[in-house]
């Protein structure tokens, strides 16, 4: 399967566990499980009322929440020898061979994967894992390796169609069908699962073969709220220190033309701030209580809608009247670092007019300060907010806005927006990127 990760901060989430007792995880009984360990290390282990007959451990940590990992787990203990060849983990094409525990089932050993128990996706005595999922493969009868689910195309790693049969017991999970993201679409799958607490509105494009930008966890405070795949971030207010309570997204542009939206969702609407923050900006140092006023930090573009106005390096580049009144809007940026043009669309209103006709505000500057990412934080400590961010996965914003939707993509058929997006303006994927 692939996996991208959300929450690195849940203690041991298993991507996929059995049971000998049939419950969630017996109480005297054996279990197996694959898990991102809660110090972000990859676990396969067999557990059988005693010593454990499987365990390995990696040595490497992968906790990068902007990446798709690809993991293949290969076991087949009628391997006479070496033992370690009776367990295989693959990372994005490459066999894991450096662990810290490392113990390989006996000659002929049965492990508890394919018994007929309770099998589970994503949860360890309902610690659920935080992330998302696509493409999982359970091969039954064969122990394969990653070239049967994946290629190198050029030093990336990338999904290929499995051509293969999946055995009696074998399955597919593709999750096209977001009424029943646990249907088995292998060929006359009859192994189906039964989604808990999912949802169609937990679907979205985002995906091995086309990564969308996310909100950083790595970039979140303690008192962050994270959630909704990571574009969802809210912040209640407790101390002073405004810079401290921004957050980055997970990808950063030199150059190009790229849109994004957002959707505001605060008790307090008028002190919200939306930025584009350059790489060499200290977020964790920021503490006045107007980022936009300390040029020394970097921190380019910052909008506040308590002022109505939009700020570069400092300098005031736009001010006006209409002003900001309901907390339920969506707002988007539009940025050309080619010919150095910005563009800030409130509702269906643009500044300074339509990309399209209009020239954007000068940033000439900003060639100092590149690479930028897009940033959202309070612009008063004291005050409240929530935002859902669209960088192009998902136009209803955790389904927050079910109607008027344009669905539109960008000009290379990328995305799923709001707004119908200028020409040639583009989501913040890989493939774009």
């Amino acid at each position: 399967w692939w996996v991208k990760l959300w929450a690195l901060w849940i203690s041991n989430p298993a991507i996929f566990q059995w049971n000998e007792s049939g419950t969630d995880r017996g109480a005297s009984g054996g279990y197996a499980q694959i898990s991102f360990d809660s110090d972000n290390k990859i676990t396969v282990f067999n557990y059988e009322s005693g010593p454990y007959n499987l365990n390995l451990k990696s040595t490497a940590v992968y906790n990068n929440p902007s990446v798709w990992y690809h993991l293949v787990v290969a076991i087949d203990t009628t391997i006479s020898s070496p033992s370690s060849d009776r367990a295989k983990m693959y990372i994005n094409g490459v066999q894991i061979t450096d662990f810290t525990t490392s113990i390989y089932p006996d000659y002929n050993d049965e492990l508890f994967v394919n018994m007929s128990q309770l099998h589970v996706i994503w949860n360890r005595d309902n610690a659920y894992f935080d992330g998302y999922l696509s493409d999982v493969h359970f091969v039954d009868g064969q122990a394969l390796d990653p070239t049967s689910f994946g290629e190198d195309d050029a030093g990336t790693w990338k999904a290929i169609e499995y051509a293969w049969t999946y055995g009696t017991n074998g399955f597919y999970l593709d999750f096209e069908n977001s009424w029943d993201l646990g249907n088995d679409s292998a060929s006359w799958g009859t192994n189906d699962w039964t989604a808990t607490n999912l949802a169609l509105t937990d679907q979205v494009i985002d995906s091995p073969t086309n990564n969308f930008a996310t909100l950083d966890p790595t970039d979140a405070r303690t008192w962050l709220i994270i959630g909704e795949g990571n574009l969802y971030t809210k912040w209640v207010p407790w101390s002073s220190g405004v810079g401290e309570n921004w957050i980055r997204s997970t990808m950063w542009i030199s150059s190009g033309k790229y849109y994004f939206e957002v959707l505001t969702k605060n008790t307090y609407a008028n002190y919200t701030g939306f930025a584009l923050y350059s790489q060499s900006a200290d977020i964790e140092s920021i503490s006045s209580t107007r980022p936009f006023y300390q040029p020394a930090y970097n921190e380019w573009i910052i909008w506040s809608q308590n002022h109505e106005s939009i700020y570069f390096n400092n300098t005031t580049l736009a001010t006006w009247t209409s002003g900001y009144t309901t907390s339920d809007q969506i707002f988007a940026m539009a940025v050309d670092l080619d010919n150095f043009e910005f563009w800030w669309m409130r509702e269906w209103v643009r500044f300074p007019g339509h990309p399209d006709s209009v020239s954007g505000y000068d940033i000439s500057g900003v060639s100092s300060f590149l690479p930028l990412t897009p940033s959202f934080g309070p612009d008063v400590w004291t005050n409240s907010w929530e935002y859902f961010p669209n960088f192009g996965a998902d136009s209803s914003f955790a389904w927050n806005k079910t109607t008027w939707s344009a669905n539109a993509s960008d000009s290379n058929g990328i995305g799923d927006f709001y707004y119908t997006l200028p020409a040639w303006f583009l989501a913040l994927s890989s493939e774009n990127m």
